[in-house]
């Protein structure tokens, strides 16, 4: 395992020291500005840290912990250093939120090669595909989707939807770490964190040594993939990279699971066009993605360029679409950001950061709408993209008055272009026909923009030596079509025994209901527009959290957690109950409502410890349950009750300073019931085991590494029969097995 040497400065200004590949231990000595340690102080930290762990093991049970030089493992639940929080370094234990870290020396450990697979591990979260795996990968944190990804602070959100396309696309080589924040977040992030956040911090260049890597892997089910990272100083600036390339040809099994899953649901689609699996499909996925930073003193340019193109191979109906005419989508990405940290005193300091995000999305379909072969969307071809971008300005003011206070202030303002979307639907050869509206094909639907202005204040103080520490924050937003947000958080951290600590937390999201459903649409009955929601109710979401924090040894930890999560008007995508008809065409019309409230409530339970001098394990358990109550039972649902249960586990050892073993699993259980029409699968229940064993070799010149993976799959999804108008309740499992190796090179 692989440790990290964590130094905590004084006061409210917090560093860190890490290892920055080849043996590299590099000091950021406040958040301003770092300098590279010598040779002669990184021996000396080592003596000093060889007698800590010495002077440990000879503390009694419940000596006090050395607060001035902490040394942690990478694992997620420990006492890491994060940001993501309070926007300032702090110990994780101390943060105003529940957070998980994830490492890239832990992204390495477990062989992990895209973002999808680090974050399945997380308790608490689940991963699903939306509309089959030629989609993209949707998240709920905690049962709710309203969650902000972020690359070093910066929105990543595509402008026109909270679900972001990371499966498979960011090149972890660029990553230094995850943090992802469980719970509203809005406080600092807007109304659009009711959920929490997930944070890709990327290595800084400024810090590290010059170096390169390039790591290629191979294996089962035409899997193949390569990395490329580089960071190199010139002059005065400090440059680094990262490249990815990606391509899987898996079997459709993913497609044809998600339909039969959706389609035994009379309620969404029509009876009988479920189709039966067939080997000679296949879902082919390639993915390109390109990351950069430049650093100067206190200025930093970011880059970040991504593209997918993802299929489905099965088609609703075989006797006229061939095996492998594809159906799927694609996804191109560009996020560019500038960055400034000006000191004015040791006080105060003021950090400004202005960036654009483009993104655009192209879909193809091949499918059976209606049942009635006479209907002119039975068995066509629907092509559509749509694009938008965000331009985002922040301006934050750290003030630090005393040693105990530090004063957090910033002002928001960000534009959503344009969202056109350009159909062509091949209905017949002389147009295309939206319900029921003919327009000609090339010819873009324009919708909105949206333009939002907004500050934050957080105050953070602490007491009787840093036991006790209090956060208040709030956010106050302004959207031009939605009108205003307020977001309050409250959080007490007390250090209750030398090795055990507690937090409350609190947290509150005013939904209004932008920016995540700003473009969330109502198809309207003879018309080919989408308009969007704009007589939504205000959304709220209230999470009331305790945190229990143990740290028996310096190897060990164990951590519980506790929720509530209210959530008054809560908004869900439900058939309205109306149909529009066209000849024989038959749609039915859905929109976006308020369907009353909904409560999820929980418990985390994580556990870290040591079996022996070079093995280490943990265990993870992650208990959700909740419901989701219409107002009005008769006309839109009457009751959605959803359960689910996560369990992790892991273990890893070190031989030999290079021979690394890892084994990681997890089984899910998940249950949604829905006794109306609110659109939402049934269940589902997963069991995965992955084992890692990765050798590594290094000299004073370079680093050679090499791994073995070994994944295994178990997938069981079923239908609820009160739904369906079927006679049973089908199970529809599946298997997968993936063996993949990989090689590493670093000079």
């Amino acid at each position: 395992m692989l440790f990290r040497f964590k130094r905590i400065q004084d006061g409210h200004k917090y560093g860190e020291t890490a290892n920055a590949g080849r043996n590299a231990f590099i000091s950021h000595h406040n958040a301003i500005g770092g300098r590279m340690i010598t040779k002669q102080t990184i021996l000396v930290g080592m003596i000093l840290m060889a007698l800590l762990v010495v002077a440990g093991e000879a503390q009694e049970e419940w000596g006090n912990l050395d607060d001035e030089l902490l040394m942690t493992e990478d694992m997620f639940f420990t006492d890491e250093l994060v940001s993501t929080a309070s926007k300032r370094m702090q110990k994780l234990s101390e943060t105003p939120a529940s957070v998980f870290v994830i490492t890239y020396d832990e992204i390495q450990q477990h062989g992990y090669r895209f973002l999808s697979e680090v974050l399945r591990f997380i308790p608490g979260m689940e991963l699903h595909v939306a509309g089959g795996p030629q989609y993209y990968l949707q998240a709920e944190l905690r049962g709710l989707d309203n969650f902000i990804l972020l690359i070093d602070g910066i929105r990543a959100n595509p402008a026109t939807s909270e679900d972001p396309h990371f499966g498979y696309a960011y090149p972890l080589k660029h990553v230094e770490r995850i943090e992802v924040l469980m719970g509203p977040s809005s406080a600092l992030y807007g109304a659009d964190a009711a959920a929490g956040i997930i944070n890709i911090i990327t290595k800084s260049p400024i810090n590290s040594l010059n170096m390169y890597q390039i790591s290629m892997f191979g294996g089962s089910q035409e899997t193949i993939g390569t990395q490329v990272f580089g960071q190199r100083h010139i002059n005065d600036l400090a440059i680094n990279f990262a490249f990815s390339a990606y391509h899987q040809n898996d079997d459709d099994r993913d497609w044809w699971d998600y339909l039969n899953d959706q389609y035994t649901n009379e309620l969404i689609y029509p009876p009988g066009v479920a189709d039966a699996y067939k080997p000679e499909y296949t879902n082919p996925l390639t993915s390109y993605s390109f990351s950069s930073k430049i650093q100067a003193e206190n200025n930093t340019l970011g880059l970040n360029v991504w593209t997918r193109d993802s299929k489905g191979g099965l088609r609703l109906d075989p006797a006229n679409f061939a095996a492998n005419e594809h159906a799927g989508t694609s996804n191109d990405e560009l996020l560019v950001y500038v960055e400034n940290k000006f000191p004015f005193s040791n006080q105060i300091s003021l950090t400004t950061r202005l960036s654009y995000h483009y993104y655009q999305n192209r879909y193809n379909f091949y499918y059976t709408s209606d049942a009635d072969p006479a209907s002119p969307r039975y068995n066509t071809s629907k092509h559509y993209r749509e694009s938008g971008d965000r331009i985002h300005f922040v301006e934050e003011l750290s003030y630090a008055p005393s040693e105990n206070t530090l004063v957090l202030m910033g002002l928001e303002a960000q534009n959503l272009g344009t969202v056109p979307k350009d159909y062509k639907s091949e209905y017949n050869e002389e147009g295309i026909e939206i319900l029921g509206d003919p327009i000609s094909n090339n010819e873009a639907l324009t919708y909105y923009q949206i333009r939002n202005g907004g500050g934050f204040l957080q105050l953070e103080t602490s007491h009787f030596e840093n036991r006790i520490k209090l956060n208040l924050g709030t956010r106050v937003d302004y959207f031009t079509t939605f009108g205003w947000t307020v977001n309050p958080r409250a959080s007490i951290y007390a250090k209750i025994l030398p090795r055990f600590s507690a937090r409350l937390i609190y947290g509150s999201a005013y939904f209004t209901p932008a920016p995540n459903t700003m473009f969330r649409t109502t198809y309207v009955p003879g018309s080919r527009y989408q308009i969007p929601n704009t007589n939504l109710d205000p959304q709220t979401y209230d999470n009331y959290e305790v945190v229990l924090n143990f740290q028996p040894l310096s190897r060990t930890t164990f951590e519980a957690r506790g929720f509530i999560t209210q959530v008054e008007n809560n908004i869900v995508f439900v058939n309205t109950g109306d149909k529009y008809i066209s000849g024989t065409d038959t749609v039915n019309v859905r929109q976006y409502q308020n369907v009353g409230s909904a409560q999820y409530y929980g418990t985390e339970v994580l556990a870290k410890f040591a079996l022996g001098q070079n093995w280490d394990a943990y265990a993870t358990f992650a208990y959700l349950d909740g419901y989701t109550k219409a107002n009005d039972a008769a006309e839109k649902a009457d009751l959605v009750f959803l359960s689910h249960i996560k369990t992790t586990f892991g273990v890893s050892a070190k031989f030999r300073e290079r021979y690394y073993l890892d084994v990681q699993g997890f089984g899910l259980l998940d249950r949604k019931t829905n006794t109306g029409n609110v659109l939402y699968p049934d269940g589902k229940m997963d069991d995965v085991f992955i084992a890692n064993f990765y050798f590594r070799a290094e000299n004073i010149w370079h680093q050679i590494g090499a791994n073995l993976r070994i994944d295994n799959l178990f997938d069981t999804q079923w239908a609820d029969i009160k739904t369906t108008s079927r006679s049973g309740s089908p199970e529809l499992p599946q298997e997968r097995f993936r063996v993949t190796v990989g090689l590493d090179w670093a000079y």
